[in-house]
């Protein structure tokens, strides 16, 4: 790792955060920039990223998905 994780709240809970791959979350995680992606209705995703949401949930975690069968690009 380039930096030590850090203890940081999200969602009411005290996680530990790796923020070099925080950073670059959102402009590199697949699931983030998928057309099947459905932020506002999470049972309309993707059957992959439904069970992916419900241990997100589950768990405090963020997740950053770098390999994907199914993934479209959005359209432009």
């Amino acid at each position: 790792m380039k930096q030590k994780p850090v203890r940081e709240q999200y969602h009411g809970g005290e996680v530990w955060v790796n923020q070099t791959t925080d950073a670059i979350r959102h402009e590199e995680c697949l699931c983030l920039n998928c057309a099947l992606l459905d932020k506002d209705s999470p049972k309309n995703c993707c059957s992959i990223t439904q069970e992916l949401y419900k241990t997100i949930i589950k768990g405090n975690l963020a997740l950053l998905v770098v390999r994907c069968p199914d993934w479209k690009p959005k359209p432009e």
